[in-house]
């Protein structure tokens, strides 16, 4: 089973943690820090689920997720949401219209929970 997990996020005291945190349950973890990368990295049809930070250097992560579902095999590939801060209802409406798996605030969401997410999906 491919276990391939795209993190894109640019604060790297959670990205770092989640990735061998990740490593350590079996998944094959890369990083993207800004946008632009992590456009790049989703695209390339690699990875089993994308965890995304919404909101990035260059590109958000909204805008990622909308070029993915824009693909045809991107159209079911598991997303994870991941924000540092509430989001007001417009950009709630648009989350959700791109239909995530999970949606997380950083601040109220242990590591755990997010490796628990992740495990659920791919295993």
């Amino acid at each position: 089973m491919n276990k391939k997990v795209l993190i894109v996020e640019d604060d790297e005291t959670l990205s770092n943690p989640l990735k061998e945190s990740l490593e350590q349950e079996g998944f094959e973890v890369t990083v993207a820090v800004e946008g632009g990368e992590g456009l790049k990295q989703s695209l390339s049809k690699e990875y089993k689920i994308l965890l995304l930070d919404i909101n990035l250097p260059a590109i958000s992560g909204v805008t990622i997720l909308q070029k993915v579902r824009a693909q045809e095999w991107g159209k079911d590939l598991p997303v994870i949401f991941l924000t540092s801060q509430d989001t007001d209802e417009e950009m709630l409406d648009k989350i959700n219209s791109l239909n995530p798996r999970f949606y997380f605030v950083k601040g109220n969401t242990s590591l755990s929970e997010v490796i628990d997410a992740v495990k659920e999906i791919l295993i």
